[in-house]
């Protein structure tokens, strides 16, 4: 029986935005990081296309609550190059850190939003990427060479750190092309 989205109640309709962060979270947006299972149901058993992050994020928009959130919906903040993420893929990989590489590659998004921007103290902002590995976490930072604001196409630094958030100890570190 189908019933009209429309008549969900305030939980279901939080339920169902819920599962759709998570969905987004896991890198689900990709047909490759799916279980066969899931892929069925977001294809309708390969009868359509699945939806991509902008247009999730969108149906997202259409089950919160807030008559405002269109307005509040993320909003694209810096789009990486795709040298410079080629680049951090083959130094992750030249340090021995296949896995991670694997997982950079798979989830991180093409466009960071608004969503991704975390204040990291005394003013400072940088764009975070939270990559889920089999037995933990790597995080991705993205901020100017200052490290101080956020980038932008001709300041920009990238790091790769195990766990979720910045250490000493640095996996991996682009600057580019700013100096």
């Amino acid at each position: 029986m189908k019933h009209d989205l429309n008549t969900l109640d305030r939980a279901e309709r939080a339920t169902v935005l819920a599962a759709l962060k998570l969905y987004l979270d896991l890198g689900m947006d990709e047909p490759a990081n799916r279980a066969e299972d899931i892929q069925a149901l977001a294809t309708c058993n390969g009868d359509d296309t699945s939806l991509d992050s902008a247009s999730i994020k969108h149906l997202m928009t259409r089950f919160a609550d807030d008559p405002q959130a269109n307005e509040k919906a993320a909003k694209p903040v810096f789009t990486p190059d795709s040298e410079v993420m080629a680049l951090l893929i083959r130094e992750l990989r030249y340090k021995g850190l296949d896995s991670v590489a694997y997982h950079v590659e798979k989830q991180h998004p093409g466009t960071l939003d608004t969503d991704h921007v975390v204040a990291t103290g005394g003013g400072c902002q940088a764009l975070f990427v939270e990559i889920h590995l089999g037995g933990g976490k790597a995080l991705v930072v993205w901020t100017d060479q200052g490290g101080m604001s956020l980038p932008e196409p001709d300041d920009y630094m990238v790091g790769v750190y195990y766990g979720a958030e910045i250490t000493e100890d640095v996996l991996v570190s682009i600057e580019g092309p700013k100096h």
